[in-house]
């Protein structure tokens, strides 16, 4: 299953092939971005610290607009999500006016060891590139 967004998403190839050629069938896919860009970046550590109180620091920056799994790996990181976007909409101080609040929630899930299954490929080696 691939979860993509779709204003900017295009197909080149086949994924589901292209991961199956490359041996990177994993129960869930997070795709690393350029390597310029850590998530000490405001999009990812300043709402973050505003909900959280902490920081996932300068770690490789995940793209939420690109997942890709099996059935059972992707309903696990959509359940995941669905409660950190719950935990985030209840608070006040989580509710901050900016887009991107998806990009912020992912990485943190991610660094924090929430998504169990999830394997992160490095920019443009996988079968998706962001």
């Amino acid at each position: 299953i691939v979860l993509t967004d779709v204003r900017d998403a295009y197909f080149q190839r086949d994924p589901f092939a292209t991961a199956e050629r490359l041996h990177m069938q994993h129960p869930l896919m997070l795709f690393e971005e350029i390597d310029q860009l850590d998530n000490t970046h405001w999009l990812t550590d300043f709402p973050v610290q505003h909900c959280r109180n902490r920081t996932v620091g300068p770690t490789r920056v995940l793209c939420s607009g690109s997942v890709m799994g099996s059935r059972e790996g992707i309903l696990e990181y959509l359940k995941e999500m669905k409660t950190e976007f719950e935990y985030w909409s209840d608070r006040p101080e989580c509710r901050i006016d900016m887009g991107g609040d998806d990009q912020s929630i992912h990485n943190y899930l991610y660094y924090t060891g929430r998504l169990k299954n999830a394997v992160t490929i490095p920019h443009r080696t996988g079968p998706i590139h962001v």
